[in-house]
């Protein structure tokens, strides 16, 4: 089911990307979510520039406004550093989570 709803991912981002302003908060959190997905399936250097990509923009135009979001970009990357082995990666994004629950 993985590989089906990266298809659709795929479909809605390439939408996303189309008919909206780039920098739009709506495509960052379509690449959040496909690099969800792809993380899910262990595709780990296709989901990291997805996810890096997509949490600047999550983190500065929702921050406050759509907490869930921004916790979930969060917990993605501190998932695939720990995946990764990146030690260093995974404490900064972690510190940046810490301080969303706090």
């Amino acid at each position: 089911r993985l590989a089906e709803a990266e298809k659709l991912l795929r479909a809605a981002l390439a939408a996303d990307q189309k008919a909206l302003p780039p920098g739009d908060w709506n495509i960052a959190d379509a690449q959040s979510e496909l690099g969800g997905c792809l993380l899910a399936q262990g595709k780990l250097a296709a989901a990291e520039p997805l996810l890096v990509g997509s949490f600047p923009t999550l983190s500065g135009k929702l921050g406050a406004n759509d907490p869930v979001k921004v916790k979930r970009a969060l917990q993605r990357l501190v998932e695939l550093y720990r995946r990764r082995g990146n030690a260093p990666q995974r404490k900064h994004y972690q510190a940046l989570l810490d301080k969303t629950t706090n």
